[in-house]
């Protein structure tokens, strides 16, 4: 233990100060020893100094009292940890970065987009975790038609016309069905951010998904979310 550390102990009154001798120096008897030894021994447990002071000077009954709370304290703050834990450990599984939300991260990998990340932070905050389970499940449940909804939709080019337009926008809309009905959830697609409007959330998650594409596929795409 450092002497800086018995100053602060003085400092904030856990530790009472000793006598001084005439020539200046401090003079430490056995009890202020058992004391400090007292004080380290309850620091190294995880007690505030503020309690520490009051466990050296209450009895038992305040002891017991004080112990029990820091117990459950520190069970509390076990399932926070054991919670973060849990939460590396499925990203490391899943491959996916720590600022992104494992589930959300899989459901934007499924969409070939080159900005996944910032699709995956969005649908993280726009989908619950059993929806962005639900849809990277579909996707894997139906990859011949996810990738011929794919290749409808890459096909669209800047000269398309409305007709295959709007016959895209109806294959996607057909998925999208398909999918809200699989959760037994409202037909329509209508994500919502936490203390954010609907309306909102879906031109943040549309913003995101028309970057990159050329004008007949963005059209398509504004005929699905209209």
């Amino acid at each position: 233990m450092s002497l800086r550390t018995v100053r602060h102990y003085h400092d904030v009154g856990v530790l009472p100060e000793p006598v001084r001798l005439t020539n200046g120096y401090k003079q430490y008897s056995v009890s202020d020893l058992v004391v400090l030894l007292r004080i380290r021994r309850l620091s190294k447990l995880g007690f505030p100094l503020a309690q520490i002071s009051d466990l050296l000077e209450e009895g038992e009954e305040r002891e017991a009292e004080l112990v029990a709370k820091l117990d459950q304290e520190l069970q509390a703050e076990i399932r926070r940890l054991q919670l973060m834990r849990d939460e590396l450990a499925n990203s490391l599984k899943q491959g996916a970065p720590p600022d992104v939300e494992p589930g959300a991260f899989l459901a934007a990998a499924r969409f070939e987009k080159p900005n996944q990340l910032r699709l995956g932070v969005l649908l993280s905050i726009a989908l619950s975790a059993v929806e962005q389970e639900s849809l990277v499940k579909f996707v894997d449940d139906h990859p011949d038609g996810y990738a011929t909804l794919n290749e409808q939709f890459a096909s669209l080019t800047p000269t398309s016309s409305e007709e295959d337009i709007n016959r895209v926008a109806d294959l996607i809309l057909e998925a999208v069905l398909n999918l809200t009905m699989n959760e037994k959830q409202d037909s329509t697609l209508q994500p919502s951010i936490k203390g954010i409007h609907p309306n909102f959330a879906v031109d943040l998650l549309a913003e995101t998904f028309m970057e990159g594409l050329n004008s007949s596929q963005q059209r398509a795409l504004s005929i699905v979310l209209s």
